[in-house]
């Protein structure tokens, strides 16, 4: 199969543009980094330097594919340039997808959009309480992506799908948190976090076997959750310490005296039950495996943020 990975050098891309080559992919990377895409550049990679903003260029780099899995994202922060850039450079991909016969899409998209956690556990049918997410704008244009995927799959006969990501890692985690957490264990020998909350982090290997089940099985304008485990905050930051600081501690706070950053307050236990059912989906991992893999990417950030001290 030939897939189009917009975002390919991003946290999640190199990962999963590497992997899904390994299996023996033809892989199209359309993404502004050109260093990244150097970097990347190998045995069935392809690789196209751009902006997403450039209609021209999105046209080109979907044409001839048979697939396109889209995590490319700028970050802005304000409704204009989210609308601006993400909202159109989706409509781009979606609209060269339609022009070039290109059926199956993958739009990756985060648990942001579903707001603030009000069911446990978290599955498809959570609301999008968008107002109350901790970057509404951002959860915004998350959802208008969402939207998009099934209006497109509806209106065009097409296999467009969104996945939804709490958190993922593979070789390496960011997060400014996790960097935050790796300071105070050096710096301050304690790390506080809330009690009781936490979420399921996706292993990157599981997000790849996701989607080439999706490819393979084309359901159509459904969204699935992905997790490969789950961990409370005072579990991660136990292992940041057993990397940055032993003699370090966790304070695990009540959640109600909790004053520290609101992406930490709230208790995410996303479901896969659907994903289990309809792409008969399952971690590669055993629990065991999943947390010393997640703990290998977390030395990384330590050793990204000792650098730096």
């Amino acid at each position: 199969m030939k897939i189009l990975v917009t975002g390919g050098c991003g946290n999640m891309g190199v990962h999963v543009v590497k992997s899904l080559a390994k299996k023996g992919h033809q892989v199209r990377v359309l993404d502004k980094d050109e260093d990244g895409l150097k970097k990347l550049a190998g045995d069935n990679i392809e690789t196209i330097p751009g902006n997403m903003a450039d209609k021209e260029l999105v046209r080109q780099a979907v044409n001839g594919v048979d697939a396109v899995l889209h995590l490319a994202w700028s970050f802005s922060e304000g409704f204009i340039d989210l609308l601006d850039i993400d909202i159109k450079a989706y409509q781009y991909i979606l609209d060269a997808a339609v022009e070039y016969g290109v059926k199956d899409i993958i739009n990756a998209t985060t648990a942001v959009s579903y707001g603030k956690p009000v069911t446990n556990p978290v599955d498809e049918t959570h609301p999008h309480l968008v107002e109350q997410s901790r970057n509404p704008a951002y959860a915004l244009a998350k959802l208008i992506t969402e939207e998009m995927s099934k209006i497109y799959t509806v209106q065009h006969d097409m296999a467009v799908n969104n996945v939804m990501i709490w958190y993922a890692y593979g070789e390496s985690i960011g997060g400014r948190n996790i960097r935050a957490m790796a300071r105070d264990a050096i710096e301050k020998g304690v790390v506080e976090v809330p009690a009781g909350s936490g979420g399921n982090f996706l292993q990157l290997d599981d997000f790849v076997s996701a989607v080439l089940a999706i490819f393979e099985k084309r359901p159509k304008g459904e969204l699935f959750n992905l997790g490969s485990v789950y961990l409370t905050w005072a579990e991660l930051a136990q292992l940041i310490i057993n990397h940055a600081n032993p003699e370090a501690k966790v304070n695990a706070v009540p959640h109600d005296e909790w004053k520290g950053s609101a992406f930490l307050a709230d208790d995410w236990p996303i479901s896969t039950k659907k994903a289990q059912e309809m792409l008969q989906y399952q971690t590669g991992l055993t629990r065991e495996k999943a947390i010393d893999d997640l703990s290998n990417a977390l030395k990384q950030s330590v050793d990204g943020v000792k650098a730096t001290l």
